[in-house]
């Protein structure tokens, strides 16, 4: 799958710096794409979740300081709200923004979070599931 508007990672250690704080451990699939298309848009950008919902991918969420849309800043967001929705890692936004695609932790599920309803929706029971079944228009 190709990639676009991919910035160099400034930084690699910062990505399991970050994920520690959580006691999370990186899968290798997530780790290796956030290494190679940091900050980045993939080429196939639409999914579907579990309910039937297409979606379009926005970006990988950059671990760069000076990125628009960093990983730590909508942690952040999600952390607030753990008590409702469990540990979530934000991966990628959506193209309507303020949406996150996440891994969830518990049981490596991937799934979508809309932050208009607070409302999470399957999309693959892996990350690399997710990337193989992203499609184009």
């Amino acid at each position: 799958m190709q990639w676009q508007f991919v910035e160099p990672i400034e930084n690699e250690a910062i990505i399991e710096t970050f994920w520690n704080l959580l006691d999370v451990p990186i899968p290798p699939a997530i780790q290796s794409t956030i290494i190679a298309y940091n900050g980045g848009a993939p080429e196939r950008d639409l999914f579907c979740t579990q309910s039937g919902q297409e979606h379009q991918v926005g970006y990988l969420l950059s671990y760069n300081a000076q990125s628009g849309e960093r990983y730590d800043q909508a942690q952040a967001i999600l952390l607030e709200l753990r008590a409702q929705l469990g540990l979530l890692i934000p991966l990628m936004s959506d193209a309507s923004g303020g949406n996150y695609i996440c891994y969830r932790p518990a049981d490596g599920m991937i799934l979508f979070w809309n932050h208009e309803t607070n409302h999470l929706d399957s999309i693959a029971p892996s990350w690399q599931h997710f990337l193989d079944n992203l499609y184009g228009e």
